[in-house]
């Protein structure tokens, strides 16, 4: 189980729009999920880098809702990772 798994799992179920359904092309419980991942790694880092987070976040927020799992997302990051 994953952070993204449960955080973002539970707010399609409060909003609905799977992929297949939005109107826009991010859903409201991406766009939540990542504006909390980015809230946590300011934490950390400088305000630049945690914005970075922005984009990957989508990414990975959007492999969430079109696969439904969090795993290929995972899988990204992992090798997201690697390359630092």
């Amino acid at each position: 189980v994953t952070v993204r798994g449960l955080t973002q799992g539970w707010l399609l179920q409060q909003f609905g729009s799977p992929a297949g359904t939005r109107k826009a092309p991010v859903s409201l419980a991406n766009l939540l999920t990542t504006a909390a991942f980015v809230a946590l790694h300011l934490g950390s880092q400088p305000w630049a880098w945690a914005l970075a987070v922005a984009a990957p976040s989508l990414v990975r927020g959007h492999l969430r809702e079109r696969l439904d799992s969090a795993w290929p997302g995972v899988l990204l990051h992992a090798c997201y990772n690697l390359g630092f």
